[in-house]
């Protein structure tokens, strides 16, 4: 027996606004599911009303990235704020997100501040060899897109070393939690979710699915 993967599910309370959430930062919709089944060409909705299950991944040759939407279930919602740029005493999904070099979370960082997204803590260089900003998803949850200090990812899993140096940070190392003497509206966008998925969801709970999934019925 062999595990092949792992999918982390995001509870949601609108799958096409967090579906046009996470494309605005690059992510590509893979496949959109509802109460009638799969959605042709991983459509927002039809007939049988809007998509309660979804999932989003990383286009491109940098390994396989996934994840899973899904509306009202499946996990929970994050209600708590951090306190301060770097607190993760919150609840949600934390996950981390990697890109290629210290560069592309500047540019990611100023994309997000210009699109009005939550940001709760700058691009910062942290001591275990990464640089790193936190951003919240409209419903709560946390990710701290980051990448290695040392150089950039390499193009193939291939090409990769053994413990390439833009890979997630040791365990031994965790986030510092001390609040810095700053207040954390420094750093904070804002409290609200930004217009593109600010949208009431009218999605009744749809059952999941697994990304090859052709039942309505749950995914295993």
């Amino acid at each position: 027996m062999a595990i092949v993967g792992i999918t982390p599910i995001l509870n949601v309370r609108d799958v096409p606004a967090s579906l046009a959430w996470f494309e605005s930062l690059g992510w590509k919709r893979g496949f959109t599911h509802n109460q009638g089944g799969m959605i042709a060409g991983a459509a927002d909705r039809d007939a049988h009303g809007p998509a309660g299950f979804a999932s989003v991944c990383i286009p491109g040759g940098h390994g396989d990235a996934q994840v899973f939407l899904c509306c009202d279930g499946q996990g929970s919602r994050g209600t708590i704020m951090p306190r301060w740029p770097g607190d993760d005493a919150t609840d949600g999904v934390w996950m981390s997100w990697w890109l290629d070099a210290p560069a592309s979370i500047d540019a990611m960082h100023a994309e997000c501040v210009r699109r009005g997204y939550i940001v709760t803590m700058p691009p910062t260089d942290k001591p275990w060899g990464v640089r790193e900003f936190h951003l919240r998803h409209p419903d709560g949850h946390m990710f701290r897109v980051s990448a290695g200090l040392g150089r950039a990812r390499p193009a193939s899993a291939e090409a990769a070393p053994t413990a390439p140096s833009s890979t997630a940070p040791s365990s031994t190392s965790p986030p510092s939690t001390s609040p810095p003497s700053t207040s954390p509206s420094t750093t904070s966008l804002s409290t609200t979710s930004p217009s593109t998925t600010a949208t009431s969801s009218t999605a009744t709970s749809s059952t999941a699915t697994s990304s090859t999934a052709t039942s309505s019925t749950d995914p295993a």
